[in-house]
């Protein structure tokens, strides 16, 4: 079938390929595949912060990590443009859209193929070694106690596969430093490779780390990023609990929070204190009613202060008491 027409009788009629391919610079022609790139929003970003993703009735998305930007092709024209609302945006791409029409160009449909991506297939675990206390206790100050307490454990290997064309592929992963995130149950959540650029974190399926390890007997819970909460537990505040979302970009549901509202006297948020950490807190302000804590030690986070100051982590702690009561 090819589509004609230049009469638009709904928005519908608007592929949302064409919409991305488009407006997006660099985006290239799209058939069901996965697209990382740098940000439209953040030009001077060299890594890929951006991605378009096929799901939701088979139609294309985006989200960018560096900004925390998402939604359907007319959110992305309305954000990139800066427009006033969606309905200015529908407007122009309507226009635009017409307009590509009239030039005499005609679109056949798509022949979208299946991508699958890779999966966390299996892995082993091994027991806590010399590097391992080389990255967390020599360079943070976080003992093999706390990563156990928080289900942190160390990995041997780890194996990814994905089906394709009818073939299995299969990459087997083996570093000395790979760690995995678990819940109580045993199920591996994510894992994490530092000082692996492209791939330092994995998602495995979604989890709030720290949940499990929550009492309930504390008066005050602070909302953190992944990286930190084993640098917080192993400071030990008293009267303070951490927990933490998949990423920062991924804002605890607003049912979760009321039921912990019912639990602790006061919870507060302290992101990391670069761009995406704090319009966070600016999305728990304006969502969840919850302020956040700046962190006074420098622009640095908890984890990289902990690095700076790893023979003084008493001043550490020290800061990071006034941080959270102030």
């Amino acid at each position: 079938m090819i589509r004609t027409k230049n009469i638009i009788t709904s928005i519908e009629d608007i592929p949302v390929e064409w919409i991305f391919e488009t407006y997006v610079p660099g985006c290239p022609k799209l058939s069901g595949q996965e697209v990382t790139m740098a940000s439209p929003f953040s030009p001077t970003q060299r890594t890929g912060s951006f991605t378009l993703f096929f799901e939701k009735k088979q139609r294309y998305f985006f989200k960018c990590f560096s900004s925390s930007k998402g939604g359907d092709g007319f959110d992305f024209v309305q954000e990139y443009f800066k427009l006033k609302n969606k309905q200015e945006a529908i407007a122009k791409v309507i226009k635009d859209y017409k307009d590509f029409l009239k030039s005499g160009v005609v679109i056949a449909d798509r022949d979208y193929q299946v991508y699958q991506k890779y999966k966390v297939d299996s892995f082993e675990l091994r027991v806590w070694n010399k590097a391992d206390q080389k990255f967390w206790w020599d360079r943070y100050g976080i003992g093999s106690k706390v990563l156990d307490a928080l289900n942190i454990s160390p990995l041997s290997h780890f194996e990814m596969t994905k089906e394709e064309l009818g073939q299995t592929h299969r990459i087997n992963i083996k570093r000395f430093l790979i760690y995995g995130y678990f819940n109580k149950r045993g199920e591996l959540c994510r894992i994490y490779q530092p000082g692996v650029k492209d791939a330092k974190c994995i998602k495995v399926k979604s989890f709030i780390q720290g949940e499990d390890q929550l009492k309930g007997l504390k008066n005050l819970l602070v909302i953190k990023s992944m990286k930190d909460i084993a640098g917080f537990n192993q400071l030990g505040i008293a009267y303070w609990e951490c927990l933490a979302p998949d990423s920062e970009n991924d804002l605890l549901p607003v049912t979760y929070l009321n039921e912990k509202k019912k639990h602790y006297k006061k919870i507060r948020t302290m992101m990391d204190p670069d761009e995406a950490g704090q319009k966070a807190t600016l999305e728990y302000v304006k969502k969840h009613d919850i302020s956040g804590i700046s962190f006074k030690l420098g622009p640095k986070d908890l984890t990289d202060a902990m690095e700076l100051n790893r023979n003084n982590l008493k001043k550490v702690r020290t800061v990071l008491i006034e941080s959270l009561e102030a």
